[in-house]
């Protein structure tokens, strides 16, 4: 059976952009503390301490707040004018011996860390700072800044990369490449004693050797791969991986012809990785942004075993705009019967799913970020592709950021959590099992959005019946308004219910007649869900029910 990357097709756009080290320099430092007064506070014991003492020491015209009322010693904020520094007036305070101390009103920020790489600006889906509606939705990213506040990874952590080969002497990834230590570099003997010569970094599968890189063709797409997971944070140069720190194995299974492989070949490169782990590798994720042509049961045998060994194993949805409930594609669809494998569909920077991301309500887990992703390109540069491929590589790294926490975490869990914790997304209500966007700071943090305030995602008609998917719904309660008027058929589907109150169906029976003259060919319509019970209603949908007969 063939193996194909999910970029295939028209989705990885060749070099979109290549980026010059020119394009932006990190900003200049900021002065050590902001002129918004100073904080002052006397020493106990004294005998009347208190604004008149102040003006004293600072005969300014000052403002002057007690910030502890029941403390006459303080601290009081002291506002200055703008002809005295909060540098002055610290000194002259500092001189006094009724003061214990005087210090800056010092500046405060949100935790929120940020690498020195000088093109982590452009990449939105680590932080989405749109300016405005034609840049992007802020906040429409995996929460980077925040989880890499909690940890950037661990060189402890191995990710197998199961791709074309990539540049591991790539400046950005250079640093965090895995080393086999039982390997002696380049001495031509299987020193571990394992089947491979020389495997100092991984494998080559498709010609059995350790030639990792071969074919710039091709090998660009496993290049971009390692660097969404793992390119080398705060090291000034480039872009940043999810995981700053992490170790990557590289297992090369597709080839440059058609960027295809074979299943023997996958199933091989998952063998290895689970001898890895044995002989003492802390492999904890295996990275598969490719699909496989056909149903391979020894594909999914491998995969469990290497759940079984304690391996999650993330793999693309697919670039086929299908449905994979209903047509499934592997291992993609595995996701819904194998407890250790993550399935990953695509978003862009708006988070709607891309028209060419495969979906499945059952079968794929959650959605990441897969358009416009900048990222690594061979020769030490910068490009942008796009892909389910690159969706799964940015689950891949926060699956490295939670082992990385979270060292006890079972494959399952791993899972598990990156699901019950994605960002809730109306637009992806009936995209996959996590009905949003994958986010590594809920993941780490255990952090789950329950939403109950309802909100309409998706509408769309079945034969005589309209259907409703969104968040907290109500059952027995909810009911669906049509221009404003509740229809009383309205029926809730317990099936979608969610624990966390994420994703909620509503349906009504309409009959053919009714449901045409609701719902004309080309006309917009208003969708609200209303809770008579709680008052409250959901946004208004605007619903076009399109002529399946009109050309495309």
């Amino acid at each position: 059976m063939n193996v194909r990357p999910a970029f295939a097709g028209l989705l990885i756009s060749a070099v979109l952009i290549l980026y010059s080290h020119s394009v932006c320099r990190p900003p200049k430092s900021q002065t050590r503390f902001a002129s918004q007064g100073i904080l002052l506070k006397f020493k106990k014991g004294h005998p009347s301490p208190g604004e008149g003492i102040i003006r004293q020491i600072l005969p300014w015209r000052i403002h002057i707040e007690s910030l502890s009322p029941d403390d006459p010693a303080g601290p009081y904020l002291v506002s200055l004018p703008r002809e005295l520094s909060a540098e002055h007036a610290m000194a002259i305070a500092a001189d006094d011996y009724r003061v214990d101390y005087a210090e800056p009103n010092y500046p405060i920020h949100g935790a929120n860390t940020v690498p020195n790489d000088p093109y982590f600006q452009f990449m939105w889906q680590l932080n989405n700072n749109a300016a405005n509606e034609y840049l992007g939705k802020r906040g429409a990213d995996i929460g980077a800044v925040r989880a890499w506040d909690i940890t950037t990874g661990s060189k402890d952590v191995v990710v197998a990369i199961l791709d074309t080969g990539f540049e591991l002497r790539h400046p950005d990834l250079a640093a965090n490449v895995w080393n086999n230590p039982g390997e002696i570099p380049d001495n031509g003997l299987d020193d571990d004693r394992n089947g491979f010569v020389d495997d100092v970094s991984g494998w080559n599968f498709l010609h059995d050797n350790n030639q990792l890189f071969e074919d710039p063709a091709v090998d660009y797409h496993g290049t971009h791969i390692a660097g969404i997971i793992g390119a080398v944070g705060n090291n000034k140069i480039g872009t940043t991986g999810v995981a700053w720190r992490v170790s990557l194995m590289t297992l090369k299974v597709l080839d440059g012809h058609g960027n295809k492989g074979l299943s023997a070949n996958s199933v091989r490169a998952i063998n290895y990785v689970v001898s890895q782990k044995r002989a003492g590798a802390n492999v904890k994720v295996i990275n598969a942004s490719w699909v496989n042509e056909g149903e391979s049961l020894a594909v999914r045998d491998a995969i469990e075993a290497a759940g079984r060994a304690g391996i999650v194993f993330v793999c693309a949805a697919g670039n086929d705009a299908k449905n994979l409930d209903q047509d499934p594609i592997y291992p993609a669809a595995r996701s819904a019967e194998l407890e250790t494998v993550i399935s990953v569909a695509a978003t862009d920077r708006f988070d709607n799913l891309q028209p060419f991301s495969n979906y499945g309500r059952k079968t794929i887990s959650v959605a990441a970020p897969g358009t416009g992703i900048l990222g690594l390109e061979l020769g030490g540069q910068y490009a942008e592709h796009s892909g389910t491929s690159m969706a799964t590589a940015h689950v891949s790294g926060i699956a490295v950021l939670m082992a990385a926490r979270h060292p006890k975490l079972t494959p399952a869990q791993i899972k598990h959590r990156i699901i019950s914790t994605a960002e809730p997304i109306a637009g992806l209500s009936s995209c996959c099992v996590g009905v949003g966007r994958a986010n590594a700071f809920n993941a780490l943090t255990n952090t789950i959005r329950v939403i109950k305030i309802p909100v309409v995602g998706v509408v769309h008609t079945l034969d005589d019946t309209l259907i409703v998917d969104g968040f907290g719904f109500v059952k027995g309660s909810s009911l669906i308004e049509v221009n404003g008027d509740a229809l009383s058929s309205t029926i809730y589907d317990s099936s979608y219910a969610r624990p966390t109150g994420k994703l909620t169906r509503l349906s009504a029976s309409l009959g053919r007649e009714k449901l045409e003259r609701m719902f004309k060919f080309e006309v917009p319509v208003n969708i609200n869900v209303y809770n008579p019970a709680t008052k409250e209603r959901s946004n208004t949908f605007v619903f076009v029910r399109k002529d399946p007969k009109a050309p495309q």
